[in-house]
């Protein structure tokens, strides 16, 4: 939304697939002490070795067992580290009811100019595109106040920033909410579409 590559790749893309990496960090390191394990299977060491030299292969099953739950433990501890990892994430990234009603509260001059906009439209319907989190979480809670007015609020979800702009200009939608205003600037001089910026929310 108007800014450089540098800054969507490291603050946007790569936070955004951050427990996506985490996983696959923790999926390939268990894959790996697996053919480790494996490995020893045809001599070749690793993690397995122990236990088929030492344990098998001398009909000692207690240092094989021993060392198949050393294996196993192993596995479990970077499981549940890369778990926790990811989940701690995703808390903290998480916005829960209680956080969205926070940002509603603040956010009362965009209900009221959605209640102007939509009285004003004389349609008993109001078509508004955003994107999943925030802005579609915050339209959720402002339906109920929509209707005591008599106004059907549909929200029109999008996963990206460009088609909201263009399906507005094509008025497929009344109006959208997720940009901010040089964001809109650019992409009105860029793609010589007629929007307009109407109104401002501290978001």
């Amino acid at each position: 939304m108007g800014a450089s590559n540098s800054k969507i790749i490291f603050k946007v893309m790569l936070p955004e697939c951050y427990p996506t990496l985490v996983h696959g960090i923790v999926v390939t390191i268990i894959s790996l002490i697996g053919y480790s394990a494996m490995a020893g299977t045809i001599g070749a060491g690793g993690l397995g070795d122990l236990a088929i030299r030492f344990g098998y292969l001398r009909f000692k099953l207690d240092i094989m067992i021993y060392a198949i739950i050393i294996i196993i433990i192993l596995v479990q501890i970077i499981q549940s580290v890369g778990n926790y990892i990811v989940n701690r994430r995703l808390k903290i990234g998480k916005i829960n009811k209680e956080e969205s009603y926070e940002i509603y509260k603040i956010n009362r001059k965009c209900r009221s100019v959605f209640l102007l906009l939509s009285v004003g439209a004389l349609a008993g319907t109001i078509k508004v595109g955003a994107t999943p989190v925030p802005h579609a979480e915050i339209l959720e809670l402002i339906k109920p106040d929509l209707k005591k007015q008599g106004v059907e609020l549909k929200i029109v979800e999008f996963t990206d920033y460009v088609t909201p702009n263009l399906a507005l200009a094509d008025k497929e939608i009344d109006a959208n909410f997720f940009q901010h205003k040089p964001y809109l600037d650019k992409f009105v001089e860029e793609r010589k579409i007629k929007s307009s910026f109407n109104w401002k929310c501290p978001c």
